[in-house]
């Protein structure tokens, strides 16, 4: 019998526990970053709300749906938004204009059921994930479908989806399967529709059936932010180790742990966050929070209350309520439907400056370290 030498039997067996580790999920990490409990504000802590444009036409291809619309924006100014519905995409140039709709209702080629998320990968060129059909639709600067492929091994329900490189993005959802389950990442190949490495939390608190207790933002490198929808908690990822953690405590966003989430809204709309958007210092929350006219039977049920934190000291910068639902575009840019008075539907982005005790390029961006007011 021949005898491996010590050195490398022990690298033998360290590769089989890892193996044997990585399959039962309990792959040992480095330990977790301290939870660094966000301050509030101790400056001027206005926002200031700026129209920056519309989209939208009266009739013809650029006509918008009526609900639930989001858009995206790439590096050159173009507009992508995808409707409730999810079964086409309407581009429009920085100046506002039509430019094109890429994709239509349908289970073929090209055609979409339920597009639920969406990821720039390029100017000009994007991808879609189809929830219902289960594929990635992927189309070029003109709006033609460029590849299309089935999702493999794993199921989207997602609604959140960025981009980490190339042809890799990262999903959130919780995926069911024996291998995957409690993973709420997924760095995902959208030319293959294979999921490349799972990563994020394995203890549970993200686990759910619909996957959309969560929501995330492209941080430097491949690291993601992930925020609890249901908790006032944010966390940093990369694949394989948790960069950074933070948690704000304020009374009016009790937390609600997801086992209680099927007792509906007996009393009001539960507060949650909504979106996130990450600069190179600022962290930007929109947070759903029931109207203060809330009740029971009526249309409109949320305002916004918009949050901006420096992560990197742990102080909150900027924060606002606004009436209605708003979601961030990107860091500093909101957007919402609006129907204006002549009933016509349109997509509205607003730029927020902030002032208070910001500093670098984002301060600059912003218009400066001073309180702009409202």
């Amino acid at each position: 019998m021949t005898v491996a030498p010590p050195t490398l039997y022990g690298a033998l067996v360290a590769v089989v526990l890892v193996a044997l580790a990585a399959a039962t999920g309990s792959v040992a990490q480095e330990p977790s970053p301290a939870t660094m409990v966000v301050e509030p504000c101790t400056g001027p802590c206005d926002l200031t709300f700026v129209l920056e444009r519309e989209y939208g036409e009266d009739v013809g291809p650029g006509m918008l749906e009526d609900s639930g619309a989001r858009g995206w924006l790439d590096k050159s100014g173009r507009m992508y938004i995808l409707g409730n519905l999810g079964t086409s995409v309407q581009v429009f140039g920085p100046d506002g204009a039509f430019l094109m709709r890429a994709g239509r209702r349908g289970s073929g080629p090209g055609e979409l059921e339920d597009g639920g998320s969406l990821v720039i990968t390029e100017d000009g060129v994007f991808s879609v994930l189809d929830r219902t059909r289960q594929v990635i639709l992927t189309f070029d600067t003109t709006g033609a479908l460029r590849s299309e492929s089935r999702i493999r091994g794993w199921a989207a329900r997602g609604l959140e989806t960025v981009h980490a490189g190339g042809v890799l993005a990262v999903h959130h959802a919780d995926i069911r399967t024996p291998a995957l389950v409690g993973y709420p990442l997924h760095l995902v190949n959208l030319e293959s529709g294979e999921v490349v490495e799972s990563f994020g939390s394995m203890t549970g608190e993200y686990d759910s059936r619909s996957g959309l207790h969560h929501t995330i933002a492209g941080g430097p490198g491949r690291s993601v932010w992930m925020a609890e929808r249901y908790a006032y908690r944010i966390e940093l990822w990369e694949p394989g180790r948790l960069l950074r953690s933070l948690r704000r405590d304020t009374k009016w966003f009790p937390e609600v742990p997801v086992a209680e989430l099927s007792r509906g809204w007996e009393e009001k709309p539960s507060t949650m966050i909504n979106s996130i958007a990450a600069g190179d210092s600022l962290l930007w929350l929109t947070i759903l929070t029931a109207d203060e006219r809330w009740r029971e039977g009526r249309e409109h049920r949320y305002d916004t209350t918009l949050e901006v934190i420096d992560f990197r000291r742990g102080r909150l910068v900027g924060s606002e309520r606004l009436g209605d639902i708003h979601r961030l575009v990107e860091a500093g840019l909101l957007g919402r439907l609006v129907v204006t008075p002549e009933r016509a539907v349109r997509y509205r982005t607003t730029r927020v400056l902030l002032g208070g005790e910001v500093s670098g390029p984002e301060a600059a961006a912003a218009g400066g370290p001073t309180s702009l007011g409202r």
